[in-house]
């Protein structure tokens, strides 16, 4: 990304979160580019930009550590990554697996500001400001455990230089390990019984869904399709286990794409 283009995204972030004032529109920018220097000089320490997650709502604190950070945002309150298609339904439950430091939960409840979310991240850096960035929201329950296939005790790869590349499937032999607990998908379907299903996992995206006997209790997924990560599987593959669904493929790069999934009635 280029500095020109970065600096436009960022003025496009502090137009949809930073208030109606040019004032307010022009500290959310300049906060939201210190961040990632201040990371440079002082190290990956959070810091507070404050954020409206809809027009004429109360400004709210978000806590950010770097770029990575603020490119979410941008993609949820910009791009509007996990928009559903024009005339669904508004969902009453969502379970969000990966919800990294809240930015889909806040996304999540400008749209759907009645509806309860279960937000699951099993990075404990990230849980702490998931916690800290979507305190007080009501109806949001947030647990520092992954989703998967079985319920356990499971190793958690983490990136040292990317807080958003974590993930319960290995990628590189520089990730370092921890133990988490991850609880099973199909539980979770039981328990929560969501209308939608959100799921950002690094490439873990065949291993939480393959072995599920609930799938079709879900009406709609949307998420992020990793190719280059779930490989030998290929996205044929992983649309196999969602028979009886429509799909919609938006491509955000080669290697990468959103994609909902939406139950035939």
């Amino acid at each position: 990304m280029t500095i020109f283009t970065q600096v436009r995204r960022y003025w496009q972030l502090s137009g949809a979160i930073g208030g109606p004032t040019a004032s307010a529109r022009i500290a959310s920018f300049l906060t939201a580019l210190s961040i990632p220097a201040r990371k440079k000089l002082l190290g990956r320490k959070a810091r507070t930009i404050m954020i409206r997650i809809r027009p004429g709502s109360a400004p709210r604190a978000f806590l950010a550590r770097d770029a990575a950070d603020i490119a979410v945002l941008i993609e949820m309150f910009v791009d509007r990554e996990y928009s559903l298609p024009l005339g669904a339904s508004a969902p009453a439950s969502i379970v969000d697996i990966g919800s990294h430091v809240g930015a889909s939960v806040l996304s999540f409840k400008a749209a759907y500001p009645d509806a309860v979310i279960a937000a699951y991240e099993p990075d404990p850096e990230n849980f702490a400001l998931l916690q800290a960035n979507t305190a007080g929201l009501e109806g949001v329950t947030c647990m520092n455990v992954a989703v998967a296939a079985q319920a356990g005790r499971i190793a958690f790869y983490a990136h040292d230089d990317s807080s958003i590349s974590g993930s319960i499937s290995r990628r590189s032999l520089s990730d370092k390990a921890v133990e988490i607990v991850a609880e099973c998908f199909d539980d979770v379907v039981a328990r929560r019984r969501p209308d939608l299903v959100k799921f950002d996992v690094e490439g873990a995206e065949y291993a939480v869904f393959g072995g599920s006997r609930s799938l079709a209790m879900v009406p709609r997924y949307i998420g992020e399709l990793h190719l280059d990560l779930i490989a030998p599987r290929t996205d044929r593959d992983f649309y196999a286990l969602f028979g009886g669904y429509d799909i919609v493929v938006e491509k955000i790069s080669p290697a990468r794409s959103i994609i909902c999934l939406s139950r035939r009635v």
